[in-house]
């Protein structure tokens, strides 16, 4: 492990100060400051000598890697974004402060160097509780629960008839998870019945305009870990539930599958809530598509197979219907020959009857 920042401490303004001098950002947005700042910053950090105020929801260390100096997981409160905070032991016992409570920390960027990756991590000199994590808790349930409100509670059935269309949205996850997805819907669907959209997890503007005008059947919005703050935009979610197709998310976390730690839970979002279908990975959203595809062709070729069936009686019907004029003319004229038989068979008895009694 090697620093990439000088470790050496910044004068910190005064408490009392501290709130108008120094930036207030979340975990999101510092990580974000640090990939696309980087070369500036590394080339430049003797400039980079200002401190930030942090806020964010404290998260748990076991108690012994204080002794191995790991930081101390910092959480955003809106989205998925953590960073770690580099704080002594005595100045979190001494801000009185326990895993779970919303904190502002201020202090310095600083980066390391951890396995040929350059990762940044922040040098704290000041921790304390956030005053206003009560209020702002509270106006963000409600603003959650206003939207909520507002939310159209329709769902939209599988599109079960011939012609589907598809569109696929893939936000952030690698071309190969469309692969997959492909692959598993099976013969049943055609690639001029595809369309795939590649689109930036920042670019709102894209994804509002591929839902609001999409004249697909059914969509499938894929995404990974960079992709959740774009499925939580409320704008986001309007257009989602306004969306007359049949709506599946596939929220597929790719650093799980690589670290294999069945433990923790798979990705979710507000999104996923709100969509007709919800799955894990692309290849079980493609299983299910294709199982659904099945169905619609195994009831269609039974609809097909009960036709021709119907077809084939209407027809031996008409045949017995339309026999031909000869045989009409046989079929009467034996009718006649056989009561003219009849009739002369009923005189010889009755004669034969009256000659036995003596008439």
């Amino acid at each position: 492990m090697m620093e990439v920042f000088s470790r050496r401490s910044r004068n910190l303004p005064k408490a009392d100060e501290k709130n108008n001098l120094t930036p207030l950002v979340t975990p999101e947005r510092l990580q974000s400051l640090f990939v696309s700042r980087l070369n500036e910053i590394c080339a430049r950090f003797e400039e980079w000598s200002y401190p930030f105020t942090v806020v964010g929801r404290l998260g748990t260390v076991p108690p012994d890697s204080w002794r191995r100096y790991e930081p101390l997981p910092l959480l955003d409160l809106q989205g998925q974004a953590e960073i770690g905070l580099e704080v002594t032991l005595s100045l979190l016992e001494e801000a009185g402060l326990k895993a779970g409570d919303v904190v502002q920390a201020t202090g310095f960027l600083r980066a390391r160097l951890v396995k040929g990756q350059v990762s940044p991590r922040f040098e704290t000199v000041s921790l304390c509780r956030n005053e206003n994590s009560s209020d702002a808790a509270l106006q963000s349930e409600a603003n959650i629960l206003s939207l909520l409100r507002d939310l159209p509670a329709e769902t939209h059935n599988f599109p079960h008839r011939d012609d589907l269309r598809l569109l696929l949205v893939n936000l952030s996850l690698p071309p190969e998870c469309l692969q997959d997805l492909k692959g598993a819907l099976g013969a049943l669907w055609h690639e001029r019945s595809i369309r795939s959209l590649t689109i930036k997890p920042t670019d709102r503007q894209m994804l509002l305009q591929s839902l609001l005008t999409m004249t697909e059947d059914i969509v499938v919005i894929l995404s990974g870990n960079e992709g959740l703050p774009m499925l939580e935009n409320s704008f986001v979610l309007k257009a989602i539930t306004a969306c007359k197709a049949h709506r599946i998310s596939v929220l597929e976390n790719r650093r799980l599958e690589k670290k294999l730690d069945e433990k923790k839970p798979a990705l979710r979002s507000v999104a996923s809530h709100l969509m007709d279908r919800h799955f894990s990975s692309a290849l079980e959203a493609g299983r299910y598509i294709r199982e659904q595809s099945g169905q619609t062709w195994q009831a269609r070729e039974e609809e097909r197979a009960r036709q021709e069936e119907l077809n084939a009686l209407r027809d031996s019907l008409a045949r017995f219907a339309d026999l031909p004029d000869v045989s009409r003319k046989f079929g009467v004229w034996r009718g006649i020959i056989i009561g003219v038989a009849l009739g002369i068979i009923l005189v010889v008895v009755c004669l034969l009857v009256m000659r036995l009694l003596g008439f």
